[in-house]
Formats: C-alpha cells, sequence, structure tokens
C-alpha cells in the first residue's frame, strides 16, 4: 500500500498509524506504557496499535525528514556554488570623486569665509561663527566637521544600505556647498 506521500508501506503499518492519527484515542493508546500484547494470531486488540508498528512509522518519518533536510544543503550542480553578486562598496570611485569635489567645495569655503571675514563681513552660521572667527585653525576645524559630519551622514545610510539615499544625499551636499561656495564669490566680487 502507498502512504499518502508516496513511501511505500505495509498496509497494517498504514492502517495502524492512520487508525491513531484519526481517532481521538490517540493519547489514551500513548498512555500505556508496557507494550501491547499480541493475540495468538498476530493480531492487536481492536483499539490498539502495537508499538513496534508505531515505531517503525515514527523511525521511517525521522529518515526522510533529515534525507530531506540534508539533500536541500546540497547543490544540485557538482557542489560549485555561484557567486553572491557582490556588495555595493563605500569607497567605489564615484564616491571617492565625489569627496573629492566636496573637500575641494570646503576648501574654497573656508578661503572665501576667511577673505570676507578680513574684509568686514560677518560669517552667518550662528554654529560656525565661534570657530571661524578664530583664524585659520578654526576654520580647519569648522571644515573637518563639515568633512566629518557629510562623511558620516552618507556612510550611515551606506551602512543602513540605503544606496539611494546615499547618492542623493551627496550630490545634495555637493550642491548646497557649491551655492554657498558661489554666494561667497558673489559677495566678495562685489556683486549681491
Amino acid at each position: 500500500m502507498t502512504a499518502p506521500s508516496g513511501i511505500r508501506v505495509s498496509s497494517k503499518t498504514f492502517r495502524s498509524c492512520q487508525s491513531l492519527a484519526y481517532s481521538g484515542r490517540a493519547r489514551e493508546n500513548l498512555k500505556h506504557s508496557s507494550p501491547v500484547e499480541m493475540q495468538s494470531d498476530g493480531a492487536t486488540p481492536a483499539g490498539r496499535v502495537a508499538w513496534g508498528e508505531l515505531m517503525k512509522f515514527k523511525l521511517l518519518a525521522i529518515f526522510l525528514l533529515v534525507g530531506a533536510a540534508s539533500a536541500q544543503e546540497k547543490p544540485a550542480i557538482g557542489g560549485h556554488v555561484p557567486d553572491a553578486p557582490s556588495m555595493h562598496k563605500f569607497w567605489n570611485t564615484e564616491n571617492k570623486i565625489d569627496f573629492s569635489i566636496f573637500a575641494g567645495q570646503l576648501a574654497a569655503d573656508a578661503i572665501t569665509t576667511q577673505r570676507g571675514l578680513s574684509e568686514g563681513f560677518r560669517e552667518v552660521n550662528p554654529l560656525m561663527r565661534p570657530l571661524v572667527t578664530r583664524g585659520a585653525a578654526g576654520q580647519a576645524t569648522a571644515s573637518a566637521l563639515s568633512f566629518g559630519a557629510g562623511l558620516g551622514i552618507v556612510y550611515l545610510l551606506h551602512v543602513t544600505q540605503h544606496y539611494r539615499a546615499e547618492r542623493v544625499t551627496l550630490r545634495l551636499i555637493l550642491a548646497g556647498e557649491g551655492a554657498l561656495v558661489g554666494h561667497n564669490i558673489a559677495l566678495l566680487s562685489g556683486r549681491p
């Protein structure tokens, strides 16, 4: 006889397990700690399942499940697993170029800010004002903090795998810093 899973088992085993599984007396049958005595003709008493038959079925089920689980671990083609797609690297060529541009913009901002302060202009950013009014050392500190903040925000987006947001944020930072440098140059040249 074939079980629903396609495995050949004896009809006696199948009927015993089926009656145990589908009857409401499964818990009662398992309460007996001693093996069920067989009748002289080899049949079990009505309503009881032989422990040996039940154990055979359980052992067969365990072997099938273990075999199916271990088969899933092995690849189908000669043990070769294809390489996983490479992760997006943070220091790729695009980011190296963008951060180089950002560093250049910060240098231009530092130069134009110090020149503007020497000509009588005032720093508008209240967070950077205490640093940039202290000369070149303060301006270098302000530029390093700005670069670190930009790099940190973009790297945080990269680590959390928000790659599109990483690129957009870096472009916005570049555009904003470029606008600030352009504004400083326009003020220094006398154009409002």
